[in-house]
């Protein structure tokens, strides 16, 4: 056992223990790729963890942009999820339009905490051919299968809310006469649900404005994400990932995204839920950086799952590393007579657990000085170098002793 340790851990350091990896079972390698996924995992986490307090305490500009949204927007938590208390209305989007009273420092506020599913954007179909002619959507239904393959069709989300009781009767009318029996056997459904009060005249709405979509636009009601028709939550996300801005916070019924300029110059990235949120506490701009932090702590769980997804898409790049430097150590091990390709795989391997360590700790300085996104690139970089030179360390040692040993067995008179 005291020798498998030296080897296991010292291997990094003295070549003598390196040299037993050709020996050892194939299991120190596999054992050595899990342990570099944990700490992979585990640097880019907990150096997210530790400087997020540290970035959002130094944005001055950010805090008071903050602090004056929840001056005039009061927030209350309750079984997990946000409502706010918006005077005038039950939104804030200056995406859509500023608003002088809670866009400040230049950063965007977003405040909707309705339901998600049943929230719907005022959407509308773009229909474009291969020349940008445009025509609408209605003309565009009307075309033989042959010609709607000779345009494009695209969403474009509006940022304003649906009313779907506006036209009401006109789904209903489309539901009863041009959707064959399964339309108007959905209808009929509905309204008779709707009479014995099993729905309410809100959700009787949402069901008839959601069977309607599912005839009218097919495809792109079932593209919807968060509903079963195109939503606003779908809007606020689609302009995050855009990247239109890095200057913003949004509050949303069961979770919270940001993204703020730290005091070094560059943009950090955030997104929390309210699980660790009391339920019945309130937040105004007394205690709004007991919000942002409370909300970026219970996203925790599923910052650590992103995390672990990402390093196993750098699982590819890393085993070619691997085989690569294996390879390479092979010619070497065939000249002192080693085990082969096998053998020099668990070699190199043997090297990975330091490799990781050091991977992890740069992962964690690293998110103090720069993105979410370099950091794990620059993390990556930092286990393929260090892997690289300590391989590249123990080939040109080796390659120099068997040198030595051929010259004086050449040298020695029989």
């Amino acid at each position: 056992m005291i020798g498998w340790l030296k080897f296991y851990f010292l291997g990094f350091f003295w070549d003598k223990y390196a040299d037993e990896g050709a020996a050892r079972s194939f299991w120190n390698a596999v054992l050595s790729v899990a342990l570099m996924i944990v700490l992979l995992t585990a640097g880019l986490y907990t150096g997210r963890a530790a400087s997020f307090k540290t970035h959002y305490s130094g944005a001055e500009d950010y805090r008071a942009f903050i602090h004056n949204a929840l001056g005039k927007v009061g927030l209350s938590v309750k079984d997990g999820k946000v409502s706010a208390d918006i005077e005038g209305g039950d939104s804030i989007n200056c995406f859509a339009e500023e608003d002088a009273d809670y866009c400040l420092n230049g950063y965007l506020l977003v405040v909707d905490t309705r339901p998600a599913a049943t929230t719907y954007d005022d959407f509308k179909l773009i229909c474009k051919d291969g020349g940008d002619n445009e025509i609408s959507y209605e003309a565009y239904r009307q075309l033989s299968e042959d010609d709607k393959q000779k345009y494009v069709v695209s969403v474009e989300y509006t940022g304003k809310t649906l009313d779907v009781t506006e036209k009401q009767t006109e789904y209903e009318r489309f539901l009863d006469g041009e959707t064959g029996e399964s339309g108007k056997n959905a209808l009929a459904a509905l309204k008779e649900k709707y009479g014995k009060g099993e729905l309410t005249e809100a959700e009787y709405a949402d069901a008839v404005y959601v069977e309607f979509c599912g005839y009218y636009y097919p495809s792109f009601a079932r593209a919807e994400a968060y509903g079963k028709a195109p939503t606003l939550r779908t809007y606020y996300l689609t302009k995050v990932l855009s990247g239109e801005t890095d200057k913003f916070l949004m509050i949303l019924d069961d979770m919270c995204l940001g993204s703020f300029v730290s005091s070094r110059g560059f943009a950090v990235e955030f997104e929390g839920n309210y699980t660790k949120l009391s339920s019945g506490a309130e937040y105004s701009e007394i205690n709004a950086d007991e919000f942002i932090t409370g909300a970026v702590d219970g996203s925790g769980a599923f910052n650590f799952f992103i995390y672990l997804i990402n390093v196993f898409k750098l699982m590819p790049i890393i085993l070619i590393v691997v085989l690569v430097l294996a390879l390479a150590t092979m010619f070497i091990g065939r000249f002192r007579e080693k085990s082969g390709l096998g053998g020099a795989l668990k070699t190199v391997c043997s090297f990975i657990l330091v490799s990781s360590v050091i991977a992890f700790l740069a992962a964690i300085i690293l998110s103090f000085f720069t993105t979410r996104s370099a950091a794990y690139m620059f993390t990556a970089v930092v286990f393929n170098a260090v892997l690289f030179v300590r391989t590249a360390v123990y080939i040109c040692v080796s390659y120099f002793k068997a040198s030595k040993e051929n010259k004086q067995n050449t040298e020695t008179p029989e």
